[in-house]
């Protein structure tokens, strides 16, 4: 072996020649070292050790890190996923979007209008029926029903990528780790072909279910200005509806006096008399159409009004559906930024480092295999964020959100006529309501257990532990 060694530096001084001749000695501190980082990779998503352990150890010594280096690497970790920190707020509205989602089926069953009400052209891009502003507030349940369910779907899968990762970055150090070249251009293409699958696919699944709920806040967003606009058209209206009203009351006034007078004056004779007839019966008809219009305009008042009421109550909702939507939104941006410039970039080097080594000289694959500690202990600690809040997502999806989601769906499909419609909805929105408090408790308790596992980690790469200690950790 160390004759290979001197054949791969031939072209290197005398004096590095001279030291290729044999391996140099490592102190016990520095082995334990080694351990302890070894470890620290290990321990974030549980591997298991393999029994070639010692064997890789001995051809990889020189390449191993401080436990020193461990926790500057853990703390610049750290430093990168802090903006990230309470992640948690974003996902606990989650089923108070849901209730509020109930408010909106049933003010949508009350009476309909169309919120259409001259527009700019080209402004509706997401309404589907601006006729309709039932069908509106449908959009809005279906739209976001949609939106959930992906997500929730996507979620899963990410988490699913993300607790296979380590292994498989295991694995490929492993496999670049043998002195055989045939083992690793056989087994190492498959293994970063995999790594680079779950970077492209956690960031094509994060960035996805981020668009989905942004197209839903946009929907909303459109909604609102409608709405908005269709409102104070409405105030417009009933104003002149108003004012018009006023009118024919002065009118019907001024025509009931006139025909007073008309009466008054039955002792006429001749001419005089018949012309007064015929001002009385004209008098009569304008007074009876001052009637049948004023009837018209408190009818017309009283919509006007009507509508109004709904759409103020619908805007309402709808906007704190949105706010809550928007929390939500940037807990999948959070997801897709960390994809884009943290995990995903770092599976890309690791799988460029890891194609190219075989090409270097023996002590340039020892810089390249610290490169390769570096940015596993980097991509795991990524990853294990990544895995911890796809989890609670999915938890918290399967556990609260699927089944106040079907409740909604029955309430969407209610006679909301019948009797019982009332207590239906009363009976959501207490248990959408009660269900909150145990997301919060399921959210924080997640992250606790993860910040926890995080501190005993470091704890223990400061401290440096043995083969022992991993049992601790389990």
């Amino acid at each position: 072996m160390s004759e290979k060694r001197t054949r791969v530096n031939k072209d290197d001084s005398d004096s590095d020649e001279s030291n290729q001749g044999e391996r140099p000695k490592f102190s016990a501190e520095k082995s334990r070292n080694k351990k302890a980082l070894g470890l620290q990779t290990k321990l974030v998503m549980q591997p298991c050790y393999s029994k070639n352990k010692k064997a890789m150890d001995s051809q990889t010594a020189k390449a191993c890190q401080s436990p020193k280096t461990a926790v500057e690497m853990r703390n610049q970790t750290k430093l990168v996923m802090q903006p990230y920190a309470n992640w948690e707020e974003y996902l606990t509205p989650a089923l108070l979007s849901i209730a509020i989602l109930g408010e909106l089926v049933f003010i949508s069953s009350e009476t309909d209008f169309s919120i259409n009400k001259n527009p700019p052209k080209g402004f509706y891009k997401h309404i589907s029926d601006p006729n309709s502003f039932h069908a509106c507030l449908m959009q809005v349940c279906n739209s976001g029903w949609w939106a959930f369910n992906e997500a929730r779907k996507n979620m899963d899968q990410i988490r699913l990528h993300t607790i296979k990762l380590p292994d498989y970055m295991k694995t490929a150090a492993k496999i670049l780790f043998q002195d055989n070249c045939e083992i690793v251009q056989a087994l190492l293409p498959l293994k970063l072909g995999s790594i680079c699958t779950i970077a492209d696919d956690c960031l094509e699944m994060a960035e996805l279910t981020e668009s989905q709920f942004s197209d839903v806040i946009r929907f909303i967003h459109e909604l609102l200005e409608a709405c908005a606009h269709a409102l104070h058209v409405s105030r417009e209206e009933l104003e002149a509806v108003k004012k018009k009203l006023e009118e024919m009351k002065i009118r019907k006034v001024s025509l009931e006096n006139a025909i007073r007078e008309c009466r008054a004056r039955g002792s006429l004779t001749g001419g005089m008399y018949e012309k007064s007839e015929e001002n009385m019966q004209r008098n009569q008809r304008q007074l009876e159409e001052i009637l049948i219009t004023m009837k018209n305009c408190e009818i017309r008042e009283t919509d006007f009004n009507t509508t109004i009421q709904i759409l103020v109550k619908g805007m309402d909702a709808m906007g704190r559906v949105k706010e809550q939507w928007e929390k939500m939104m940037k807990i999948f941006h959070i997801m897709s930024s960390i994809m884009k410039s943290n995990l995903r970039p770092t599976l890309k080097a690791f799988t460029a480092t890891s194609e190219n080594i075989q090409s270097l000289s023996y002590k340039s694959k020892l810089f390249a295999k610290d490169m390769l500690y570096d940015q596993t202990f980097q991509a795991i600690d990524i990853a294990s964020f990544v895995h911890m809040i796809s989890t609670t997502y999915t938890e918290v999806s399967n556990n609260h959100l699927v089944d106040h989601f079907s409740s909604l769906g029955k309430l969407m499909t209610m006679d909301k006529t019948k009797p019982e419609s009332e207590h239906e909805r009363l009976k959501f929105q207490n248990s959408c309501y009660e269900a909150q408090e145990g997301i919060s408790r399921h959210i924080l308790q997640n992250k606790a257990e993860f910040e926890k596992k995080m501190k005993s980690i470091q704890a223990a790469v400061e401290s440096g532990f043995t083969e022992e200690d991993l049992a601790l950790f389990y």
